[in-house]
């Protein structure tokens, strides 16, 4: 283990990694993968690397740095980089009015069309699909929309940089987190149980995507041979905006090149700046921008007429109303997907007083029931409070936090592990939900598990003592000496600062003094064990 000197040095000080270090590394990441950190992001890039280095084994980031500089690192390596740097954060049934826009006035009409004139062919495009949740998305809601699915050629193919996240995608399996803008109700029609908080998506929804790695930085689309061309719908939200302009333009030129006559390239509508940047002409949304080929921006033209025949039942469904005559049998596959839709943006049409209010009344009350030892409670509130909008990742991976200490506390330990990782991946840099996962792993006797959760609160937080002390006692648990010794070296270090009578973070009522007594008895252990 580090001395608790280095640590500090590593984690606090800011020149850890010079910055012509961050600089070169900045420019070796965009040229690998196309991400941009300019200079006022270069404190999260440092953190990225810092994590990344910790993960993978090295002793100071700065040599972990100078490997990806000198192409010294391996496949294996560069894909925990990547991992680190991406953002792996999305849901089902994201952005409901995209959605609601997207079949209303595009995808009803245009399936319409085809089927009149013969042409029963579709396909789809979801780039930067993270783990799938939008890809599985439209493939529930295309089968509302196609009673006669079998007669069609409809390709859905999603693709991500990551190639961890094309993997969980394939699987199909999802945790709780990645339904909280869906009702229960839809999930139970699309996915099965599989275990705690766990579900498998059914299996003709899977069989039905193609997924698969892909760099959109690289120059490797339109691709004929793997569909990469002629779709009639690509999105690409949420993307863009971590590329440099420049790149971000060729991305758009290639995605746009990719779309058949006609097609939509969807954006979120903070990349609206990048397409002003890049001189492309989009139309607006609801929750989206709107892109076209090249050249056919001045054909654009979007009507919204009064429905009638199809396009009625589609829209009653959307609005709630669930008369079925029109689409047979598989009008109700419609109202389900989408009158959740249309329940979650009427949830978005709150005032933001109004949303800000109820987020507050449900964090409160959930830090009351948990602090009253209702974890049943905490848990029902926090978990609606982590449904509501405008949420920030800190303010989600704070919930999770304690959503997963009240699971802990009920004996529920697989939900506390699934929350704490939640925490993890809203937040990578709070020490809690590693601390929490040090006593997960402690009372599974995972030992080695557990020592290593803790070097990653060590890490975060050099001045964490009880994690200094737990680390020490693990190492000679697993017979460690020298390395236990180091630890209660710091942990004493660190006690020498704080009153005998301060009560410990973390120390479930001890305080510094009864800790200090504890390492002079490990203390005295280890050297007996030594001789």
């Amino acid at each position: 283990m580090r001395s608790l000197s280095t640590m500090n040095d590593v984690v606090a000080n800011p020149s850890a990694l010079s910055p012509d270090l961050l600089s070169a590394c900045q420019w070796k990441i965009n040229e690998l993968w196309g991400l941009h950190y300019p200079q006022e992001r270069w404190s999260d890039l440092e953190r990225h690397l810092k994590l990344t280095s910790l993960d993978l084994g090295y002793d100071e980031p700065s040599a972990f740095a100078r490997a990806l500089l000198y192409d010294q690192i391996d496949t294996a390596q560069k894909v925990r980089l990547a991992t680190e740097l991406a953002v792996g954060e999305t849901y089902f049934l994201r952005d409901p009015a995209c959605y609601q826009h997207l079949i209303r006035h595009f995808l009803v009409p245009l399936l319409d069309q085809r089927r009149r004139s013969g042409r029963k062919t579709l396909r789809i495009w979801s780039a930067g699909c993270c783990s799938g949740e939008e890809a599985y998305s439209l493939a529930i809601m295309l089968e509302g929309l196609l009673p006669d699915m079998r007669g069609w050629n409809v390709e859905l193919i999603a693709t991500d940089l990551v190639a961890e996240f094309v993997e969980k995608a394939q699987s199909g399996n999802y945790g709780a987190w990645s339904f909280r803008q869906a009702d229960p109700q839809w999930r139970a029609r699309y996915f099965t149980q599989i275990g705690a908080n766990q579900w498998a998506i059914h299996d003709r929804f899977r069989r039905r995507i193609h997924f698969f790695q892909l760099n959109l930085a690289q120059s490797v689309y339109p691709d004929e041979k793997r569909r990469l061309c002629d779709c009639d719908v690509i999105l690409c939200r949420n993307v863009l905006m971590y590329f440099s302009p420049s790149q971000a333009a060729a991305v758009l030129d290639r995605l746009q090149r990719s779309l058949s006559p006609g097609g939509v390239l969807l954006l979120s509508p903070v990349e609206s700046v990048i397409c002003q940047w890049a001189g492309k002409k989009v139309h607006n949304w609801p929750e989206a921008v709107c892109l076209r080929r090249q050249g056919e921006e001045s054909r654009w033209r979007e009507t919204a007429p009064q429905p009638s025949g199809p396009d009625l039942q589609a829209a009653n469904a959307l609005s709630g109303r669930t008369e079925q005559h029109a689409w047979r049998a598989t009008a109700e596959d419609i109202s389900v997907a989408a009158s959740v839709v249309s329940d979650s943006q009427e949830r978005k049409t709150l005032s933001r007083e109004q949303q800000a209010s109820e987020a507050d009344n449900d964090w409160r009350r959930g830090q009351e029931a948990y602090g009253e030892g209702d974890y049943d409670a905490a848990v029902r509130h926090l978990q609606r409070f982590t449904a509501r909008t405008g949420l920030s990742l800190r303010q989600q991976a704070d919930a999770a936090i304690l959503i997963a200490r009240s699971h802990a506390n009920r004996n529920r330990i697989q939900d506390a592990e699934d929350w704490a990782n939640q925490a993890i991946r809203l937040d990578r840099l709070q020490p809690a939900a590693y601390w929490l996962l040090t006593s997960l792993h402690i009372g599974r006797s995972e030992r080695r598990q557990a020592l290593e959760a803790l070097a990653r609160v060590i890490y975060l937080q050099p001045d964490f003592i009880m994690a200094h002390y737990l680390s020490g006692i693990l190492c000679m648990r697993l017979g460690q000496p020298e390395r236990a010794l180091r630890c209660l070296r710091n942990c004493k270090e660190l006690l020498a600062s704080v009153a005998p009578e301060q009560p410990l973070e973390e120390g479930e009522g001890l305080t510094a003094g009864d800790l200090l007594e504890l390492v002079r008895g490990a203390f005295d252990d280890i050297a007996g064990d030594i001789k």
